[in-house]
């Protein structure tokens, strides 16, 4: 997760009382994005060219796949208190 998708995600969980989940969402792809980059790093400067399309974080905004991310991540921050419940 880039910043901008890691402040909407902040700002929409505290919005929706689901400042647990958003915690969740934010150390789960946070910490993929990070290992990610960091075999893509090693990858390249083995000068080796990566393959496939699961590098996340390369794909460009406003195209399906990170629609379809966004709109995901907003509807577990809306209605995720359904499966996960809020802490006492």
């Amino acid at each position: 997760m880039e910043r901008a998708e890691r402040t909407v995600t902040i700002i929409i969980g505290a919005l929706a009382f689901n400042l647990h989940i958003t915690l969740w969402i934010l150390a789960i792809f946070t910490n993929l994005i990070a290992i990610q980059r960091i075999f893509y790093a090693r990858l390249r400067m083995n000068d080796r060219e990566p393959k496939g399309r699961f590098w996340l974080w390369m794909y460009p905004r406003l195209n399906a796949p990170h629609f379809v991310l966004c709109a995901i991540l907003i509807l577990s921050l809306i209605f995720g208190h359904h499966l996960i419940p809020r802490p006492q």
